[in-house]
């Protein structure tokens, strides 16, 4: 006897997405002083992240943003301005940002010193990356730029931060001779293994087994952002400011040239209850990369950003986050 069972499309998930897509508009008319991205696309969390990173990869600057991601559907309108603060004209530009977005695996343009839009490298077919963590001290760079010149390697890129007793690097190198990436297996354990005892020095292991390393990057750490793999590692190090349980952190007193002397930066978090969001709102000097720090942050607290608005008023920025977290679904208190 046959039996008869209904039939599941397995593209039926991706419905959505194969109908209406990814929709990228970038319009110079609608605001005097900024270049206008909006942005509307199927629900996806991951996409503000891929958004920003586009955005600051072309060295813009975000004076005002408002998103909203309820309802199975991300709608992103970002203001934008380059470094000279200008609207963005150039068609190569505006071409990258629809496409890039859109297709979310689009070469990678940086912005050179003459402001203009050049081809970056494809890091994974060039070069081999490193990331590393360890202890903060006086002459550490050195230390690393000493191991890697031995070990004949040039250094293409690097990325680093530090932040009291932490330090994080993500480095992009190669052959010395030959200027292609390094694959034999031995010399790649050398390099590993000369960096990690330069890092390891004076760094204990905390509680959950975190130490001093150097690790060497595969294709998906080749291909994120260098400094999204920076906050994760940072992160990682669990060295913060403040204290689990304070709501607000208040840092020290700051002024610019008299524009409001004494104000200060401020991090509050608040609960809508009737909603189910944490409520984070963020008052501080305006700066490049500041969104994009701060959803990266959200996003390694294991926080999706439902509802946002950002704005910025002379050299002060306010940022407004309803965030909930990803394993219950609810807000929680982030601090």
């Amino acid at each position: 006897m046959d039996v008869c069972c209904a039939y599941f499309d397995p593209d039926y998930e991706n419905l959505n997405e194969r109908i209406y897509g990814t929709r990228v508009n970038v319009d110079n008319d609608s605001c005097g002083k900024c270049t206008v991205v909006n942005v509307n696309s199927r629900n996806d969390h991951d996409l503000l992240l891929e958004v920003l990173e586009v955005l600051i990869g072309l060295e813009l600057s975000i004076a005002k943003c408002y998103i909203s991601s309820d309802g199975g559907w991300f709608m992103d309108v970002f203001h934008v301005r380059d470094q000279e603060g200008n609207k963005v004209y150039s068609k190569k530009a505006i071409n990258y940002i629809e496409q890039a977005i859109c297709t979310r695996d689009s070469p990678r343009f940086t912005v050179t010193r003459s402001n203009e839009l050049a081809s970056r490298p494809d890091v994974a077919a060039h070069y081999t990356g490193i990331e590393m963590i360890g202890h903060n001290r006086p002459g550490i760079f050195s230390e690393i730029s000493a191991v890697l010149a031995e070990q004949g390697c040039n250094v293409m890129e690097a990325h680093a931060w530090s932040h009291k007793d932490s330090l994080a690097c993500v480095a992009f190198v190669s052959d010395e001779s030959t200027s292609s990436p390094i694959n034999d297996p031995n010399r790649l354990a050398s390099i590993q293994d000369h960096l990690g005892t330069v890092l390891g020095p004076g760094t204990s292991m905390d509680e959950d087994g975190h130490s001093a390393r150097a690790h060497l990057l595969g294709a998906d750490g080749l291909t994120s952002h260098p400094e999204r793999r920076l906050h994760q590692l940072m992160f990682s190090s669990k060295d913060f400011d403040g204290h689990p349980g304070k709501a607000c952190t208040a840092f020290p007193m700051l002024s610019l040239d008299g524009y409001k002397k004494g104000r200060r930066t401020v991090v509050s978090v608040d609960r809508c209850n009737e909603k189910g969001y944490s409520v984070v709102n963020v008052e501080c000097v305006n700066r490049p990369k500041l969104m994009f720090d701060t959803v990266c942050t959200l996003t390694d607290m294991q926080f999706n950003v439902f509802h946002a608005s950002v704005s910025s008023r002379g050299p002060f920025a306010c940022q407004n986050y309803l965030c909930r977290n990803t394993t219950s679904g609810t807000g929680m208190d982030i601090f």
